[in-house]
């Protein structure tokens, strides 16, 4: 006989602790996951609908106890992402500096190229022109000049 979703949660659980902590799959940011449907989905949302039913539309399950692995309905409680943002930064879990810019990993330039990309393409010239030189997309350099990234 197949195990029902409520079954195959719980016996991920160790509740031996104040914290009943995810024992099997874990996401890259530490959360739990489990398979619902063919999906992979947070285990600290199932552990709410499991207990309190749906989470409504629009609204997340935060963490009172700031524990990823943790899935005790009793310390989870819904929050829209304004109130769970206010929440991170209110615990001091909030990063000191946003990541824009050049701080960002991700990010292929500098300020300084930013600054040179803007004034070339004031002078005239082309996006496709300064996306070849900079290495990235001619969208990018578009993204730029009209101040909608780096700003």
């Amino acid at each position: 006989m197949r195990k029902t979703l409520e079954q195959r949660f719980w016996e991920k659980v160790d509740r031996s602790g104040e914290c009943w902590n995810w024992t099997a799959s874990l996401g890259t940011h530490g959360y739990g996951q489990i398979g619902v449907g063919g999906a992979v989905v947070a285990a600290y949302r199932v552990a709410w609908e499991l207990t309190h039913g749906p989470i409504p539309k629009g609204l997340c399950v935060c963490h009172r106890c700031d524990n990823p692995k943790c899935v005790n309905p009793s310390h989870l409680f819904i929050g829209t992402q304004t109130e769970n943002l206010r929440d991170m930064r209110m615990k001091g879990r909030a990063r000191n500096k946003p990541n824009f810019g050049h701080r960002n990993g991700n990010a292929r330039l500098r300020d300084e190229d930013v600054a040179s990309i803007r004034k070339r393409y004031a002078s005239g010239e082309s996006l496709r022109t300064l996306g070849r030189d900079y290495g990235v997309w001619h969208t990018t350099i578009a993204d730029i000049v009209s101040r909608r990234t780096w700003r």
